[in-house]
């Protein structure tokens, strides 16, 4: 079972995976962020992602995207991750790909401070 920290930084909300980044409790760190004290609608959400086996198959980016589609209006429908080796980057951008199906702007990064720009003000390096 993956877990998670939840928080808020200013106007971002945060999910940091402690082990590796899943489905299996994506809704529910989903459902904690948003019931986090301070969490208001339209915050955009950051997820930060350990390195420590993005591996999920096609299916299950698929399904991750549906999933991220029920709680997209939440979050203004931005949503980052960053990722620290390149074959997560790749998954997350096919995890980007099925994320635009729902409309949602979700990109991967390869360090937070990119994420953070992109998401408070559009900056579109990675």
């Amino acid at each position: 079972m993956n877990r998670c920290k939840v928080s808020l930084d200013g106007s971002l909300a945060i999910i940091e995976w402690i082990d590796a980044f899943g489905l299996d409790n994506l809704e529910a760190a989903l459902n904690q962020v948003t019931h986090t004290p301070g969490f208001h609608n339209g915050m955009p959400l950051l997820i930060v992602e350990p390195g420590t086996g993005l591996g999920p198959s096609p299916k299950s980016l698929e399904s991750s995207a549906a999933v991220f589609g029920d709680f997209a209006s939440h979050f203004g429908n931005k949503i980052a991750m960053t990722v620290s080796r390149d074959v997560h980057f790749g998954l997350g951008r096919m995890l980007e790909a099925y994320c635009e199906l729902h409309g949602i702007a979700f990109r991967p990064f390869r360090d937070a401070q990119t994420a953070r720009q992109w998401l408070l003000g559009g900056v579109l390096n990675r």
